[in-house]
């Protein structure tokens, strides 16, 4: 199994879309987020061949492949 490393800046985020995107991240990724810079920014992986799409990330976040 290859996996791909993410990382999600939250910062622009409401409360509540913030809240939405990480019960996403939390329920449909490898094994969940793991926090970077105060709580801003997260790190997770999805399996190769899951569409990163189906996570819903809003356009106000910063996505950045890691590997």
């Amino acid at each position: 199994m290859s996996l791909h490393e993410y990382r999600v800046d939250l910062s622009l985020l409401s409360a509540d879309e913030r809240t939405s995107l990480l019960s996403r991240l939390e329920e449909l990724t490898y094994n969940g987020v793991h926090w970077k810079d105060n709580f801003q920014s997260c790190v997770f992986f999805i399996e190769d061949g899951d569409n990163i799409d189906n996570l819903k990330i809003p356009s106000a976040c910063r996505l950045t492949r890691l590997s």
